[in-house]
Formats: C-alpha cells, sequence, structure tokens
C-alpha cells in the first residue's frame, strides 16, 4: 500500500498468501514474534519500526501482519494461513487500532479503512464516510452510527483476542495519552468529531484491554525526503501533507514503543 507512494524508502514488502506484508520477509522455520496492527505497527516512514527492533533484541523472527488504515474487522486477522503462524509465535502483540475503521450504519468496511458507503452503492474510505453523514445526516442518525461504530469495534477485537492462542499482549501507541482521548464527542465537525488516533475511541474503550501503553509524540514533525503524493488530504479537500509527516510514529517514537514493550516481555 505505502510502498507506491514512498518511494524513497524500502519497506521490503513480500507476498504472504493473498496480502503484503512490511518486510524483510521472516523465516518462519525459527522461533518469531507476531505483531498486529495498523500504520503504526507497519511504520510507515520508518526504516525500523518497533517490531523489528524488538525481535533483534530478542533475537526472533518477525511476522508484522498490518496494513494502513487496518481496523478490528481487516480479513488479514481472521485468515487461517496469518493465523496458523501468529499461533505458532512466541508471543503476539496486537495494536489497539482505529475505531473509525470498522462497519457501521451504511458503511461496510471491505480493506483497512475502505470500504462502500450505503449498500455498496458508492465506493470510499472510512473518514469520507464520516464527512458525507456530517453533511448530510443528523445528528441522532450521527450518534447512532458512533455507537454502532464502537460495538462491533469491540465485538471484533475479541474475535481477534478469541483466536489468538499464545501470550498476548495489547498495546496502545498514539500521541495522545489515552487518559486524554475525547473522540466522538464534539459534534461542531468530522475531524474534531473523530478525534486524535486512535479515532473514534475514548480513554473507557482503551482501558477495557489493560493495555501496555506508549504515549509518544518524539521526533514529530518529521521531516520527509519529499513530499507525500498520496492524493488522500487532497481527495478529503484539505491542503496536502507536503514534506513533514505530523501523524504516523516518527522513528524516535518506535524506539520508545520498543524499549515500553520489551519492559513487559
Amino acid at each position: 500500500m505505502y510502498q507506491i507512494h514512498d518511494k524513497w524508502i524500502n519497506y521490503k514488502e513480500y507476498n504472504f498468501d493473498i496480502f503484503r506484508f512490511r518486510g524483510p520477509a521472516p523465516d518462519l522455520s525459527k522461533p518469531h514474534a507476531s505483531f498486529l496492527g495498523a500504520a503504526q505497527t507497519y511504520g510507515r516512514y520508518c526504516e525500523n519500526p518497533f517490531p523489528s527492533i524488538v525481535c533483534k533484541k530478542l533475537n526472533l523472527e518477525c511476522f508484522n501482519v498490518s496494513y494502513g488504515g487496518a481496523g478490528v474487522q481487516d480479513p488479514m486477522f481472521y485468515n487461517n494461513s496469518v493465523l496458523k503462524v501468529i499461533n505458532s509465535s512466541e508471543f503476539c502483540i496486537l495494536q489497539i487500532m482505529s475505531g473509525r475503521s470498522v462497519s457501521t450504519n451504511g458503511f461496510e468496511i471491505v480493506r483497512g479503512q475502505d470500504g462502500y458507503i450505503e449498500d455498496r452503492f458508492y465506493k470510499t474510505t472510512a473518514e469520507h464516510y464520516w464527512k458525507y453523514i456530517f453533511k448530510n445526516k443528523s445528528e441522532s442518525y450521527i450518534k447512532d452510527a458512533k455507537n454502532t461504530c464502537i460495538k462491533n469495534f469491540h465485538d471484533g477485537m475479541m474475535s481477534i483476542i478469541n483466536n489468538i492462542k499464545v501470550p498476548l499482549y495489547m498495546f496502545y501507541f498514539s500521541s495522545t495519552p489515552s487518559r486524554n482521548l475525547k473522540n466522538g464527542v464534539d459534534y461542531s465537525n468530522y475531524k474534531s468529531f473523530l478525534g486524535d488516533f486512535p479515532q473514534l475511541l475514548n480513554y473507557e474503550d482503551v482501558k477495557i484491554y489493560d493495555p501496555i501503553e506508549c504515549s509518544s509524540c518524539r521526533g514529530l514533525p518529521q521531516l520527509l525526503p519529499e513530499a507525500v503524493t498520496d492524493g488522500y488530504q487532497e481527495s478529503l479537500g484539505e491542503q496536502p501533507l507536503g514534506c513533514y509527516n505530523n501523524y504516523y510514529p516518527s522513528p524516535e517514537m518506535h524506539e520508545d514503543a520498543a524499549r515500553t514493550l520489551l519492559k513487559h516481555l
């Protein structure tokens, strides 16, 4: 996904079953650890994301099961070949992913945060969906969509957890401490409503899973070698990101994440 746009960095992606995962490809005949998540686990704009750092420290192969915008309903988390590898791991790290990337009223997730609005009539992203309903639907509709989304998030999270048979560690990784999340409460505009990563989730939603937490913004904004050209911000009617990353975890944040996890492993 990201390799198409980020020409200046080699994510060493490889094919696994029907998916492409962040590399380098692990030797699964050797002891390995599994990491499940979204862009923060994948490590966009980072040569050495926290899964790779952790595995190098522990002399393990790294099975990085992640995808940009992924949520708890992403098909890679339910694939039998993927689960077989996860359940042969030494342990598994499961990221608290975005509450935004989940099916809800009038929106069906397919992959990452991509899906369909209104019974497969219009293909778009979850963020576009929330922008659409803020413009076209009532506040009561939006509240109901949020409640459905949160319920589906927790149902999906429990489905993933129940499929994992090896030691499991939940992981919260964001620039915003979980206790400071105020998502899904400001109805002034869709951006404020979605809030900080993990969008739509509040502290009450996160603390259920008692995750290991790394809240860091060290290294942000991150100067990139070239401007971001994936067109996503423009498609939302916003200014392009330019040469600075102020959303995805920086390399320094990945170092902090690895350091935090290693204290518990």
